[in-house]
Order: C-alpha cells, then sequence, then structure tokens
C-alpha cells in the first residue's frame, strides 16, 4: 500500500468547446421529473444579487458595519466574482424532482454549456444524513462546479427525506408527512441514487456508458453500496469515506444517535444493519473491474483516517485497482488541499471514464 502525500494546487481550464443549446433549467428531457429550476435564478441569478442577499442576512447578526465588512470580505474569499461568473458563462445548472418508489426527491444536474461530444458522467453521492449535508448552490460552486468545468456532466440525489418547499407544494406531500419518507442511511435511499441510471439518457450531451461515481463522507457508503448493484460503473472516488461504520462508533460515539433515527430495526439488528452499510465486510462483492480512488485527510475528526487506510488493505488482498492519498494535517473537507483533491479526482475520471 502507497500513501501519497499531496499538497501542490491546480488551475480550472476548460475543456469542451461547441455550444450547449436548450433552456438551461431543462436539462433533463424526461417526463418523470416533476420540476427542474436553474440553479442560476433568484437569489443566484447574478453575483451582484446573491452578494446584497448575504449582506441582508448578515446584518441582523453583527453589531457594526465593521462586523459586517469582516464577514462580506470572508464571504467574497470564498465565493469569488470571477469563479461565480465563470461558472454561470460555462455550465448549465438545473435542481429537479423525481420519483421514486412514488415518492418524491430531489435531485441536481451539472454540464458544461459548450461539447465537442458526448461528456462521462460523475454521479456524486454527498455526505450528511437528513437535510443536513444538503447540496445547496454553496456547495455546488465550492466542490462541484470546478470539476463539472473539467468536462463532466454532474448528476446527484439529496436522498429521500430532504426537500425542497418547492418539492413539497408541487408533489402535495406535507411536511408533517416525511416521517414515512425518511433518509435511511444507506436503506432504500440507495433505490434514490440508482434511479438516476434511468435518466442520464435523458440530459442532453451525456455519455451513458461512461459512468463513474463520486462520494463523499456518508456518500461513500452510497457509492459501494451501488457498486455492488450494477454492472456499468467505470470508476469510483471517495472522499473520507466510511467503510466499516461498527468500528467508526468507537472513535465517533455519537454517530449512533443517526443510526437509531435513520436505520430501519437498528436497536434489534445493530450488527447486522452496520455490516449491510460497511463494504469492508463485503469487498468480495465489488466488481473486479472497476479503479477506485481513496482521499482522506489524516486529521478527520468525523471519519477516521483508518477507514480508508484499512480499505486499501483489504482492496490489495483482492487485487482490485486502487489508489490511496492521504493529506497530512487535513480535515473531513480536504480544506488544506481542496484544490490539489480536485486535481486527483478531476485525472481519475479522466483516466477511466
Amino acid at each position: 500500500m502507497s500513501i501519497v502525500l499531496a499538497t501542490s494546487a491546480f488551475a480550472l481550464s476548460l475543456s469542451v468547446l461547441a455550444p450547449f443549446n436548450g433552456d438551461s433549467s431543462v436539462l433533463i428531457e424526461n417526463p418523470n421529473v416533476i420540476q427542474q429550476q436553474d440553479c442560476f435564478s433568484g437569489t443566484f441569478s447574478s453575483y451582484n444579487v446573491w452578494q446584497k442577499n448575504i449582506k441582508q442576512r448578515y446584518q441582523p447578526h453583527y453589531h457594526t458595519q465593521e462586523q459586517i465588512s469582516h464577514a462580506m470580505s470572508a464571504f467574497e474569499a470564498r465565493y469569488p466574482r470571477h469563479k461565480f461568473n465563470d461558472a454561470q458563462r460555462e455550465l448549465a445548472c438545473s435542481t429537479f424532482t423525481y420519483m421514486v418508489d412514488g415518492i418524491p426527491v430531489d435531485g441536481f444536474v451539472i454540464k458544461p454549456k459548450f461539447s465537442i461530444k458526448p461528456l462521462p458522467v460523475v454521479i456524486f453521492n454527498r455526505g450528511g444524513n437528513g437535510d443536513f449535508g444538503r447540496v445547496g448552490f454553496k456547495a455546488m460552486m465550492h466542490t462541484l462546479f470546478p470539476i463539472a468545468r473539467e468536462g463532466f456532466v454532474i448528476i446527484g440525489s439529496q436522498y429521500r427525506g430532504s426537500y425542497s418547499a418547492q418539492a413539497l407544494s408541487q408533489s402535495g406531500l406535507k411536511a408533517d408527512g416525511r416521517v414515512s419518507v425518511e433518509d435511511e442511511f444507506g436503506g432504500r435511499d440507495i433505490e434514490d441514487v440508482m434511479a438516476l441510471l434511468d435518466y442520464i439518457p435523458s440530459i442532453a450531451g451525456a455519455d451513458s456508458k461512461r459512468i463513474g461515481l463520486f462520494g463523499w463522507s456518508r456518500g461513500g457508503m452510497q457509492s459501494y453500496l451501488v457498486l455492488k448493484q450494477i454492472e456499468n460503473i467505470k470508476a469510483v472516488v471517495t472522499v473520507a469515506g466510511d467503510t466499516d461504520l461498527l468500528a467508526g462508533l468507537s472513535q465517533r460515539p455519537d454517530m449512533e444517535r443517526v443510526y437509531k433515527k435513520r436505520i430501519p430495526d437498528y436497536s434489534e439488528n445493530k450488527d447486522a444493519e452496520l455490516e449491510k452499510r460497511s463494504v469492508i465486510k463485503w469487498v468480495d462483492k465489488l466488481p473486479t473491474n472497476v479503479p477506485i480512488l481513496l482521499l482522506h485527510g489524516s486529521d478527520d475528526r468525523r471519519v477516521d483516517v483508518s477507514h480508508s487506510i484499512t480499505f486499501a488493505e483489504k482492496l490489495k488482498q483482492h487485487n482490485l485497482s486502487h489508489k490511496l492519498v492521504v493529506y497530512d494535517k487535513d480535515d473531513h473537507g480536504l480544506t488544506r488541499n481542496k484544490e490539489q483533491a480536485y486535481q486527483e479526482v478531476v485525472t481519475w475520471f479522466k483516466q477511466y471514464l
């Protein structure tokens, strides 16, 4: 097993050239999609509108203009105007709602506006649970837009149990009825990810024969559960992936509250339910021809780095193609090496998709 310590940055480049035509809010031409909305609308219709909205939200929480200016400077440093404008110019982005087992589920799709040929598709599996970890515009801009700009179509699910107000109103589902469609943390919510495969052929410019999985934190678990069930995945990337839930409890006992709330029959079948969701227990069930990239920070306090290190050892024992990159003294979000991590992700998917 080799561990690569990485610290350098990379510059984003536009890899596709011919124009995408059509309504930028309608990226999936499929009658089973309930609604679609352009990501670059409303609050995010322009950087100035977004900036003004953020300032208005800050004002009730800060007592002086100096404090507001400091907070705005931090916002503008994290989400620079030029990156917003580049993304708005080069990318089409839409949120949508689709049905799975009669349940409305929110999703999103991001793609370059310019393409000379069909582009590979990356299914992004988010972390968190329920509404926590939901992929909003900030997360898209910070994590997904840079990868999409490199020439990938990105599609993802918010998972059942996490709904926008618009999805609730258009589906007729009442907020107080959500308990019946809760996120099961690797249970029936896996169907929400699997269902995305049916929509990829409906995305103009998406190559449905070149699909990869990209999971962050809990999304790593989601990715492996999907990989075990389908055959047409070409490559996988996980960041801070949870590979052994039972072992993880000894490192982070507070996760048991999430498991008790989310996982059906958890109290009666704790070990069995956690093993179902722990790829380390069924490495032999993974396809032998799908290369896996593991990225992890050595100081991750949410999902210990041992998850990726031990899993890499298991992959080696089973002769499964993989690469492990550990970022020294970095955290769960790889905040010290974000750009280098993006380079690893892009390079991996360009090589194998």
